[in-house]
């Protein structure tokens, strides 16, 4: 668990882990690879 927090911390303190309000309302799949994952289907 200390090896995992230590990683998490380093990680975090180069770039977000953590995606912005923004970009989880309109969708990860759109916003991370540019496409809908369920495009159509409306679930």
């Amino acid at each position: 668990a200390v090896v995992t927090f230590i990683i998490i911390k380093v990680i975090n303190a180069v770039s977000s882990i953590r995606a912005t309000a923004k970009d989880e309302q309109t969708g990860l799949d759109v916003t991370e690879h540019g496409e809908e994952a369920y495009g159509g289907m409306g679930v």
